[in-house]
């Protein structure tokens, strides 16, 4: 199926579905997690979310933040695997890490909401309505700094640890 793009060149997922598998039989890390983005889009073959679940997880495996990230949040909503959020938080965990900004406000989110460990901060957080981006994360520090001083007031250090962690990421990168 090609589908056109703005530079007038024809987005054909299914041949990008092949090269990704070539690079990805061939050790290559990153098309191992595109391939799992592919297959969970559904984007040129029929979605598959275990298919998808073990591309991330050979991605994860060769250490890839964001395949990680994307294997955590497989594990946290239960899709193409088993719901654990002992496993969610280990790859969340990993990929924060690494420096994987999202993944430090996905442990913040899973201790927020009590997801596999106790909830240590207030919901919903002040003055976050409507900042979320599409994906769920926010689209500034904002929340991150409501969850900052929630969890400050509380004594949560657990969550605190890990919302600054986000907060100060996205300012190194001038978010």
């Amino acid at each position: 199926m090609a589908v056109p793009t703005s530079d007038g060149v024809p987005r054909d997922y299914a041949k990008a579905r092949e090269w990704l598998k070539k690079a990805a039989d061939k050790g290559q890390a990153e098309a191992m997690d595109n391939l799992g983005i592919i297959y969970a889009n559904g984007k040129g073959v029929p979605p598959d979310l275990a298919e998808a679940a073990r591309w991330f997880r050979k991605a994860a495996d060769k250490n890839v933040p964001e395949a990680m990230d994307h294997l955590a949040y497989a594990y946290a909503t239960g899709k193409g695997v088993a719901l654990d959020y002992q496993e969610a938080l280990r790859f969340y965990r990993r990929a924060a890490d690494k420096g994987l900004a999202a993944a430090q406000f996905d442990i913040g989110t899973m201790y927020e909401n009590g997801r596999g460990v106790p909830r240590t901060t207030p919901r919903p957080f002040a003055g976050t309505k409507g900042q979320r981006s599409k994906g769920g994360r926010p689209r500034n520090t904002n929340s991150a700094g409501s969850a900052w001083m929630a969890a400050e007031r509380r004594g949560r250090a657990e969550a605190l640890r890990w919302y600054a962690r986000q907060a100060n990421m996205e300012s190194l990168r001038g978010c």
